[in-house]
C-alpha cells in the first residue's frame, strides 16, 4: 500500500451538504425553497452520540433536568407527557372536591 492511498485526517472530517427541494411544486430558482441535508462522516456521528450521552448524564446526575422533561429523554414521549398532564388535572380536581367538601361550596 502506497503512502498516497492511506486515509488522511481530512477524509474523516469531510462531510457533504445536499440541497433538497422541499416540495416538487415549488420554484426551483428560489433558494429559500430548498433545505440543506448534511451527511456527516461516521466519526462525527460517533462523537455526536458520545457527547450527547455524556451531557445528558451530567444534566440528570446534577439535577439540571426537570424530572417531567419528555423531549430528548429515554423512555419518555408525548404519551408520557400527556399521561402526566392528565394525572395533574385529575389530582387537582380531586383536591378541589375535597376542599369543597371540607369548606362548603361557598368558599
Amino acid at each position: 500500500m502506497s503512502e498516497n492511498s492511506r486515509p488522511q485526517v481530512g477524509d474523516f472530517l469531510a462531510h457533504t451538504v445536499y440541497l433538497l427541494l422541499q416540495k416538487p411544486t415549488l420554484d426551483k430558482e428560489q433558494l429559500s425553497n430548498y433545505r440543506p441535508i448534511s451527511n456527516l462522516s461516521v466519526i462525527f456521528k460517533i462523537i455526536e452520540r458520545v457527547v450527547k450521552s455524556r451531557f445528558t448524564d451530567h444534566l440528570v446526575s446534577n439535577g439540571h433536568l426537570n424530572p417531567h422533561q419528555s423531549a430528548y429523554c429515554k423512555h419518555h414521549s408525548t404519551e408520557t407527557a400527556l399521561l402526566y398532564m392528565i394525572m395533574i388535572v385529575i389530582w387537582n380536581s380531586e383536591l378541589l372536591e375535597l376542599k369543597e367538601d371540607w369548606m362548603g361550596s361557598d368558599w
